[in-house]
């Protein structure tokens, strides 16, 4: 018995937490760190980690990387009052973006067709065509929605109605997890997903508990979800909710340099 491939937006997903993980140990003293190695080599570790991302074909996961490290170097700058440290760290990310995409310029190509179809609604790229079919049927009941298990034939007609028969015929679903919500439970069911997502994140703020990974977490889960519908598959609940409860009944406090 084999086991299912793991699809690449999911496991650049997994390895932007580790990320986010590994700057939270990079600004805390060493006496401090979880992980006991010098800083050098969980520089390594990281440099790894984003290589993997880039070479995984991932245009979500190299979107969610960009505003991972602007979120960074923008906490480490104002934060941390380290505005020097801050600058080179880009001046290296942005060398290092550029080497990438000598090194693989389709990649990037299909990252900037992505984006300018998504920006445009051009039907060069089928995700516009799937968050459409997705939002017209949303908009049929959009208070309380189609019911779970009633909004999934009404969506893929919708896509063999906008053209996309390739689709409809292999069953696609609409890669965005705010439309899967809100088709099946509508405004109501989407704002208690929304919820959902900021609850933790205000209870790590009021109880001074993991504010910086829980920040970072629900930045990379917030928008990884709009390139795919997690919580519809096992892997992406188990993912989540594994990471929600150790962040929210994890003990460790913040240190001063993060508070």
């Amino acid at each position: 018995v084999g086991f299912e491939p793991l699809h690449h937006n999911y496991l650049s997903l997994y390895i932007l937490t580790a990320l986010s993980f590994l700057y939270g140990e990079i600004i805390r003293p060493r006496y401090e760190r979880l992980l006991r190695l010098p800083l050098w080599l969980i520089f390594c570790i990281v440099a790894i980690l984003v290589f993997y991302i880039v070479i995984s074909g991932s245009r979500s996961g190299l979107i969610i990387f960009a505003l991972l490290a602007a979120a960074c170097v923008t906490h480490y700058a104002l934060f941390l009052h380290k505005t020097k440290d801050a600058l080179i760290a880009l001046g290296i990310i942005a060398v290092l973006a550029f080497a990438s995409y000598l090194a693989l310029p389709s990649l990037y190509e299909r990252l900037t067709e992505t984006l300018a179809a998504v920006v445009s609604g051009s039907s060069s790229d089928v995700r516009p065509l799937m968050y459409r079919s997705g939002w017209e049927v949303g908009m049929r009941h959009p208070v309380i929605g189609m019911g779970i298990g009633d909004y999934w034939p009404a969506y893929q007609e919708q896509l063999a109605h906008n053209g996309f028969v390739y689709g409809f015929m292999h069953s696609f679903d609409s890669h965005n997890q705010y439309l899967e919500t809100f088709m099946g439970m509508g405004f109501i069911g989407l704002t208690l997903q929304l919820c959902m997502m900021a609850l933790p994140l205000v209870a790590a703020y009021m109880q001074r508990r993991n504010r910086l990974l829980m920040t970072l977490f629900t930045l990379v889960y917030a928008v990884s979800i709009f390139f795919e519908a997690t919580l519809g598959r096992q892997m992406g609940v188990l993912f989540v909710t594994w990471w929600l409860c150790i962040l929210i009944f994890a003990t460790q406090k913040d240190d001063r340099q993060i508070s």
